[in-house]
């Protein structure tokens, strides 16, 4: 037997690929750099197109950066998750684009059955 390390999949490849992405998207968008995480994160995206995390922090950067293309995927993301934060970021997402009416809705859905945290009021 050899002690060399076995080659790693490619499954193995993109998974380290997207938490690397992920990472350091994170990272800038901690940092206050939504241009700089919205590259990595849609990068951690086309690695992992169906996770829910990933998806989450891309649409924080794209609705720092007020593109409407956060929109879509807070929708579908609150469709999935009922999740106070997420309801609110879909809020104001809407509110961005200047859709009155729907942001209204997510902020009815934000409240109902959820407690408002401090920092939200």
């Amino acid at each position: 037997m050899s002690d060399r390390p076995r080659p790693r999949t490619q499954t193995e490849v993109a998974s380290k690929a997207a938490q690397d992405a992920f990472q350091r998207g994170q990272a800038l968008l901690a940092a206050g750099d939504p241009a700089g995480a919205r590259r990595w994160l849609e990068r951690a995206r086309r690695f992992a197109t169906d996770d829910d995390t990933v998806a989450l922090a891309l649409a924080l950067a794209l609705t720092a950066l007020a593109d409407p293309a956060a929109e879509p995927v807070l929708a579908g993301l609150a469709a999935r998750h009922d999740v106070q934060e997420v309801w609110l970021a879909l809020c104001a997402a809407r509110l961005r684009a200047n859709d009155a009416p729907g942001a209204a809705a997510a902020l009815g859905s934000a409240l109902a059955g959820h407690r408002l945290a401090n920092e939200a009021a």
